[in-house]
């Protein structure tokens, strides 16, 4: 079975089915056991702002989600897309982004792996926007 989750699609769902043909002429009818649907808005507390940089300069972006499951271990990836790029491509653990083997963002990654918040935070601090005269 397959389906569209909206936000109203939390609840118990059952397969249920019949099944005849020539050989078995009474129908016998079946039906799961009911599987629950709970639904997690993923709708950002605060998603990250449009900026602008100077060569050398610095930024900090915030983003934060709700915490559904409070205690458990998550993972926050940051993606970079260039000016001119076709494909976004996620930035290294520690926030740097390396092109041709260069490294034209030196970030800083900050969340916490297991938060015991209803709320997870994470920061992408730029330190250092490097700028390369090959482009």
């Amino acid at each position: 079975m397959e389906f569209d989750i909206a936000a109203d699609s939390a609840g118990t769902y059952k397969c249920r089915g019949t099944q005849y043909d020539d050989f078995c002429p009474t129908q016998r009818q079946f039906e799961s056991e009911g599987v629950v649907l709970t639904i997690i808005t993923a709708t950002p507390l605060e998603n990250p702002a449009d900026a602008t940089a100077y060569g050398g300069g610095s930024h900090t972006f915030t983003c934060k989600f709700p915490n559904p499951f409070v205690g458990q271990t998550y993972e926050i990836v940051w993606s970079f897309k260039g000016a001119g790029d076709s494909v976004t491509q996620p930035m290294i653990g520690n926030g740097d982004v390396y092109e041709n083997g260069e490294r034209i963002i030196d970030g800083t990654i900050s969340k916490d792996h297991t938060t015991t918040s209803g709320e997870i935070s994470t920061e992408l601090a730029i330190a250092n926007v490097i700028f390369s005269t090959s482009i």
